[in-house]
């Protein structure tokens, strides 16, 4: 959305994870990290050096920054109430189904990966 909003932009993905976020957490850079004090990501740093890290903040302040935001304060806050479901919806609904569907292909994926040279010595078992 910023770049669709011509907002500049710095990508930073942190990889791989959890360790890539180690040079942005608050032992590392105190009250500076973007991170406030929680460690944890989403996280969105603004030009002006607002740091946002809470999905449902994150949507809000990205629509002000790209003059995407409501004009009055009422429709202000109702845009916070949709910012406030969509994070219950995915609180509630796509993360209990993501989880373990991202478990599952990892396992597949990478430690049945691990042990593919192993196939051979152990037969097809």
């Amino acid at each position: 959305l910023f770049a669709l909003g011509g907002v500049p932009l710095q990508d930073v993905r942190l990889w791989p994870f959890p360790n890539g976020l180690d040079p942005y957490r608050k032992a590392a850079l105190g009250a500076d990290s973007p991170l406030l004090g929680t460690d944890k990501c989403p996280c969105v740093t603004a030009p002006d050096g607002t740091h946002c890290v809470e999905t449902s903040n994150i949507m809000h302040f990205v629509g002000h920054q790209i003059g995407m935001a409501p004009q009055t304060e009422e429709a202000d806050e109702r845009a916070v109430n949709l910012c406030l479901i969509a994070q219950e919806l995915l609180d509630e609904v796509f993360y209990p189904l993501l989880m373990p569907m991202l478990v599952r292909r990892l396992t597949r994926t990478e430690l049945l990966g691990l042990l593919r040279p192993l196939s051979g010595p152990l037969g097809d078992r």
